[in-house]
């Protein structure tokens, strides 16, 4: 479903116009367009409410007074401490250009390999990738019940259209299946402190 989000214009800019917004229930944001910087404002509620499952391959439309542009969240500032949003970056994109963007990988599935004693270890959690914005997927979801112990996933190995373009190294790894530290492993604190001993001989 389309994620419609509606804001004000801004004429005052700076932060003592920003912090009054806020103050206000408004979020300050700027939406960098094609041909112009466009300040505007967002309520803060609503924006809150909206941005769960918004990431930043999701091409959202934003609806100012009366112009409307279609755009990609880039960026936010929040407070740490009451985690509320402060400030929103937009990207406009344009039909038929190609930009690049940053997409989600969700895993799918058990993998046997953690059935056979093994761990999961999901290394890179996105990619980035090139393509017309009507091509970008909002998420890349890879299966991983046909990973052993052992196995390793790997950039390359995603099966994408070949309307996309990756930019991330291909052989990165996404998620392996490794086999747990065993005590064996890992040097008994006598037989350190014996290496130790013996070192400083």
């Amino acid at each position: 479903m389309e994620q419609i989000f509606h804001g004000e214009a801004r004429t005052e800019l700076g932060k003592s116009a920003a912090g009054r917004l806020r103050r206000s229930g408004r979020i300050p944001a700027v939406l960098y367009g094609q041909k112009e910087t466009v300040p505007f404002s967002l309520d803060s509620k609503s924006f809150h409410k909206d941005i769960h499952g918004v990431s930043e391959s999701t091409i959202v439309t934003i609806k100012i007074d009366s112009a409307e542009y279609h755009a990609l969240i880039k960026d936010y500032q929040h407070e740490v401490l009451t985690d509320t949003i402060t400030h929103v970056d937009f990207y406009e994109v344009e039909k038929g250009k190609v930009l690049r963007t940053h997409i989600p990988l969700h895993l799918d599935g058990v993998a046997p390999g953690i059935k056979q004693g093994g761990l999961l270890d999901h290394l890179l959690h996105d990619i980035e990738v090139e393509c017309l914005p009507k091509d970008i997927p909002e998420v890349i979801t890879i299966d991983v019940s046909a990973l052993n112990l052992g196995d390793i996933l790997r950039v390359e190995d995603l099966k994408l259209s070949s309307d996309i373009k990756v930019l991330t190294d291909a052989d990165r790894t996404i998620v392996n299946i490794v086999a747990p530290k065993t005590e064996a492993e890992a040097p008994a604190e006598g037989d350190a402190a014996e290496e130790a001993t013996e070192e400083n001989a």
